[in-house]
């Protein structure tokens, strides 16, 4: 529903911001277009364009960096849950199984949760964390000679990788700077409306598709900067092939 909303939002809001300037400038005494209107049209344009144009290539930059950071946190799940079998028993098999536990976990958080599920799951991360640390280090410690040097790193890898996606799922464009933006998408609509309504035209066809274009632009750079809440969210692809190379879990 809030993806909804927000599309709502951006479309309805562009077409009535368009639709009042176009009335207010069809009301108003000169016939034809101020000559600065041009001039002022174009350093708008231009500077939604700079804009917009920052504003979407930082949305994607940020995308694009979950995405492999989250390929690196898989790697390391897959590379720990191999390494458990240098590790002696019962150590080995509780690491396994806390690994691959901790795979499911990620997984799940993906699916669309409410926050009270989407909470408890991350409670639940710390203690499979905390398991999986507890038989590396134990089978580690059994096992002596480089294999704590070697078992260990993935594990710690693992944990950090899962810090470090939560961080960037909050670096997102900053509120003034999308403030700014909203407002020059609306200004700039605005004057194309009220240069249509000096004109008696409204120019669907032209003018329409414009703001159309300017809407899917606005909503895809605001939909890209929260891939946790948009429609266009990350891929879980990579923990579900790692997952898929584990041992099913124990009956």
């Amino acid at each position: 529903m809030m993806e909804l909303a927000i599309a709502v939002l951006v479309f309805g809001g562009a077409f009535a911001v368009l639709e009042v300037a176009f009335q207010v400038g069809r009301r108003s005494k000169p016939k034809e277009a101020p000559p600065q209107l041009a001039t002022i049209q174009g350093a708008m344009l231009g500077l939604l364009g700079l804009l917009l144009g920052f504003s979407f290539s930082g949305a994607t930059g940020r995308f694009i960096d979950r995405q492999d950071v989250l390929m690196r946190e898989a790697n390391a799940m897959g590379t720990a849950y191999l390494r458990a079998d240098l590790l002696d028993e019962p150590h080995a098999t509780a690491l396994r199984n806390a690994v691959r536990s901790y795979c499911d976990a990620r997984i799940a958080l993906f699916e669309r949760q409410t926050d009270d599920n989407a909470n408890a799951i991350r409670r639940s991360l710390s203690d499979l964390q905390a398991a999986a640390w507890k038989a590396g280090v134990d089978g580690a410690k059994a096992a002596g000679g480089p294999v704590p040097g070697v078992v260990l790193p993935p594990l710690n890898e693992m944990f950090d990788l899962l810090a470090t996606r939560d961080n960037m799922v909050q670096r997102h464009i900053p509120p003034l700077v999308l403030a700014l933006l909203c407002g020059c998408v609306a200004v700039s609509i605005g004057v194309i409306g009220y240069a249509c309504g000096l004109q008696r035209r409204r120019g669907i066809g032209t003018v329409g598709a414009f703001v159309m274009l300017l809407a899917v632009a606005l909503w895809v750079t605001i939909d890209f900067d929260y891939p946790s809440r948009g429609i266009i969210r990350l891929s879980d692809q990579p923990l579900r092939e790692v997952r898929a190379e584990m041992d099913p879990l124990p009956n």
